[in-house]
């Protein structure tokens, strides 16, 4: 039997959680209509010239606030590569070993100056750095949950009772308007942090808070934002070794 190439491995690994996957790996295989970032094609560039790790130069501005990750990008992932879909944007997927196959996060297409609409009204009260992370993709996550890292602007929707299947008297325990609340993070287990745009601090920006599913009306408010994200993703990586 003919060995796999390592494109058709990941192509392999990756159809349990995508819709007709193709994977580019080499920058002459991307085409302008495809609308892939020119700079995910220079990363594709730098990889094939055999230069070390040049993803994490997207990141380098994050090193200081989101460790884990940096350390993950550095130690753990040996390659990236670009995901065509069905029906949906190109994504950036940084690929590592996990046992006998490969595992993948999912890098969005860059918002760039682009705020999304229904956000426009509350985008400002993000943290300035979030955005800018933003900037680098719309949503980093685990791609095999959809979870385990910043989510995509199309999943940070303000909330609903219905979201939290709460009645009345439980939504007037909570330390927030519901309304006013907005995931960026899922664990994949049920947990979330989110960011209250309803309460912000001096320089207008949205308080954070970590709503757990097994207790909904007991939040932990006014959490540190970057250290909880940091730590939350950093049990991401671990579980998976």
């Amino acid at each position: 039997m003919a060995k796999l190439s390592i494109k058709d491995m990941l192509i392999s690994d990756l159809k349990p959680y995508t819709e007709n996957p193709k994977v580019l790996l080499l920058p002459e295989d991307v085409q302008s209509k495809m609308n892939v970032p020119e700079e995910w094609v220079t990363l594709l560039r730098q990889q094939q010239a055999g230069e070390k790790a040049p993803w994490l130069n997207l990141w380098k501005d994050f090193a200081s606030i989101l460790p884990a990750t940096l350390t993950f990008l550095r130690n753990r992932v040996f390659c990236v590569a670009i995901l065509l879909e069905d029906d949906r944007p190109p994504s950036l997927i940084y690929v590592y070993k996990s046992g006998d196959g490969y595992e993948f996060y999912r890098g969005g297409m860059p918002l760039k100056n682009t705020i999304p609409k229904h956000l426009k009204d509350v985008w400002q009260t993000f943290p300035a750095t979030l955005r800018r992370l933003y900037e680098i993709h719309d949503g980093w996550i685990y791609l095999p949950s959809d979870a385990l890292g910043p989510l995509p602007t199309e999943e940070i929707i303000s909330l609903t009772a219905e979201d939290l299947d709460l009645d009345d008297k439980d939504l007037k325990k909570l330390p927030f308007q519901i309304n006013h609340v907005y995931p960026v993070f899922s664990s994949g287990g049920g947990d979330y942090i989110w960011l209250d745009t309803g309460h912000t601090n001096a320089d207008g920006q949205a308080s954070a808070l970590i709503w757990f599913h097994e207790k909904p009306t007991q939040p932990k408010v006014n959490i540190d934002f970057w250290s909880t994200l940091n730590g939350w993703m950093e049990i991401g990586f671990k579980d998976d070794e």
